[in-house]
């Protein structure tokens, strides 16, 4: 799935778009300061930090020999969306396989997502729930 040239329409609803958030505060080691707490505040009561994450991840992978996702972004440290890449790559090697929906990789059932980050458990023919309900809602 291409997510970059997908409707991007979403960024509009994004807490960090406000007029009164500073988009300095996303970057807290480029600029010498350690605010990463307040951003990742502001992610976390954001309307689309599910979209903005899976847009953020697309993007580093799709992007890497371009340029680099740099600070905080939907809602996790540059640190935290390398494990998670890594993660993927080791949990498709595992052969657990990935949602033909979305691409996000199946995590092993029984487990939680704060165990894989960024996973999803497989619930029907190889779809993961929110591909299985939006299949449902057409």
């Amino acid at each position: 799935m291409n997510v970059l040239v997908n409707d991007r329409l979403w960024i509009e609803n994004a807490a960090c778009r406000s007029a009164s958030v500073d988009p300095e505060v996303f970057f807290p080691h480029e600029r010498g300061f350690d605010v990463e707490e307040v951003a990742l505040e502001i992610c976390r009561g954001c309307p689309v930090v599910d979209r903005c994450r899976e847009y953020t991840i697309e993007s580093d992978r799709q992007l890497a020999s371009v340029y680099h996702v740099h600070g905080i972004c939907g809602g996790l440290t540059q640190a935290q969306r390398r494990a998670i890449k890594v993660g993927r790559r080791g949990l498709t090697a595992l052969g657990l396989g990935v949602c033909r929906g979305c691409e996000r990789p199946f995590r092993p059932k029984g487990t939680k997502v704060t165990e894989f980050p960024g996973t999803v458990i497989e619930r029907c023919k190889r779809l993961c729930t929110r591909c299985v309900t939006k299949k449902k809602s057409r």
